[in-house]
């Protein structure tokens, strides 16, 4: 990987390559907690991570580790998550698009 500043630096967490604004990650390493980043990142698009977490009603903090996908959710803020997004729980969790 070329070396990088600021955003662009990437850290290697849980075997996956995790970017705070951008997710990538080994297609063959698929888990939960990146798919749940790749989908939050996809609809937080450029809004802050403050602005998003406090539409979704969660502390940044919190938004912040599931994006760079170091926690998993509970099934209980995978729920109210869903619902601030206005989508099914399962849209969510659904390997991304290709």
């Amino acid at each position: 990987m070329k070396k990088s500043t600021g955003k662009d630096i990437a850290e290697k967490k849980g075997g996956r390559q995790v970017k705070s604004s951008h997710i990538c990650y080994d297609q063959t390493r698929d888990s939960l907690e990146a798919r749940v980043a790749v989908y939050l990142i996809s609809k937080k698009g450029e809004k802050s991570l403050g602005v998003f977490a406090a539409e979704l009603g969660i502390p940044k903090m919190t938004l912040s580790r599931y994006l760079d996908a170091e926690i998993s959710m509970s099934l209980s803020m995978l729920d109210k998550i869903a619902k601030a997004l206005g989508v099914k729980p399962t849209s969510i969790l659904a390997p991304p698009k290709k």
